[in-house]
């Protein structure tokens, strides 16, 4: 082993002059013993450390522990060398070591204890920093949605859907169509029931379309409607889907059968349908005056569709009537 004698520091064996200083080096003796160069590497470590020379320190102590590996002296001395070169982490390893080549010594005990305690402070503050910032960053957009959501209701309640216009039915609905005849003669308002109590409130046909006064007219000029002796007092139709709803009344002199009654709405029905192609439901009611107008009661209300219609033919039975006319409701007066 050569050492440079002004430096102490180790050389290549084939090393012939000090890469630092310069000077010649000779061979080391090979009869050195083995403590004598341990303490002449320990001494230069400590030399290089005292003068801030870290490498050439770390060098010294890390050929000390090749001649006598299990020196926990050497470990520490190696430790300190890091510790006050301020590699906490590389430290706290050579203490340990030293602490398990010499469990009995507290130096190396509290040296460990000591570095490991003061490479942590700096993560455990800056994981209480963390935890605040994140406190307050959370708090902070808590309050934001509770404002964003409070004045979204606000604003949200304050406005009102757009009324739609009376009298102008949505794009896209089937509407019922005038046909082409000469207009109705103006007819004197009726009264209607709005149930079987008898209880009678006038009708407002002077608020119906021309369309729905001249499908009016025309069911009631039918041949078959009048043959009956039935009057169609009120159409009403509504856009949406194609329904028109149907009143008509029967004299008080009629005998009135359920039969009769559905026959009278067939009537009816098939007409209203043959007279416009866009009706595809029917919505018929039957009035009855027991005891005179002011005794205006309903006797019957059904539903009856196109396609249904269509498979009755011309004379269906009376069970047929029955079956075509969903929904029915009967005045018990009705036998």
């Amino acid at each position: 082993m050569r050492r440079c004698e002004d430096c102490k520091l180790i050389l290549e064996s084939d090393a012939r002059f000090c890469p630092k200083c310069g000077k010649s080096v000779t061979e080391a003796p090979q009869h050195e013993p083995a403590d004598v160069r341990l303490a002449v590497l320990l001494t230069s470590a400590n030399v290089h450390r005292v003068k801030g020379e870290w490498d050439a320190a770390v060098s010294d102590a890390t050929a000390a522990l090749e001649i006598d590996p299990n020196n926990a002296d050497v470990a520490s001395l190696l430790a300190s060398i890091y510790e006050q070169r301020g590699n906490l982490d590389e430290a706290a390893i050579w203490y340990k070591i030293a602490a398990d080549l010499d469990p009995r010594n507290i130096v190396h005990q509290a040296n460990l204890q000591r570095v490991t305690l003061a490479s942590r402070p700096r993560f455990h503050r800056w994981t209480k920093r963390q935890r605040i910032a994140i406190t307050a960053a959370a708090a902070v957009l808590l309050v934001v949605i509770t404002v964003f959501v409070t004045l979204a209701l606000s604003i949200g309640g304050e406005r009102l859907p757009a009324p739609r216009r009376a009298g102008r039915p949505p794009a896209g609905r089937a509407q019922i169509k005038a046909p082409s005849t000469t207009p109705a003669p103006a007819t004197t308002p009726t009264t209607s029931s709005v149930s079987g109590s008898g209880l009678a409130m006038p009708s407002s046909s002077s608020a119906r379309t021309p369309g729905e006064a001249a499908l009016k007219s025309r069911l009631g000029a039918d041949e078959s409607v009048r043959a009956a002796g039935a009057i169609v007092d009120d159409v009403i139709f509504d856009p949406r889907q194609g329904v028109v709803s149907i009143t008509f009344s029967l004299p008080s002199a009629t005998p009135w059968t359920r039969v009769g009654i559905l026959t009278t709405a067939f009537n009816i029905v098939r007409a209203a349908f043959a007279a416009n192609a866009e009706i595809r439901s029917v919505t018929v009611r039957c009035v009855i005056s027991p005891q005179g107008p002011s005794s205006t009661q309903i006797a019957f209300v059904g539903d009856v569709s196109r396609t249904t219609m269509n498979g009755l033919g011309t004379n269906p039975t009376e069970v047929q009537l029955n079956q075509a006319f969903t929904a029915q409701w009967w005045n018990p007066l009705v036998k």
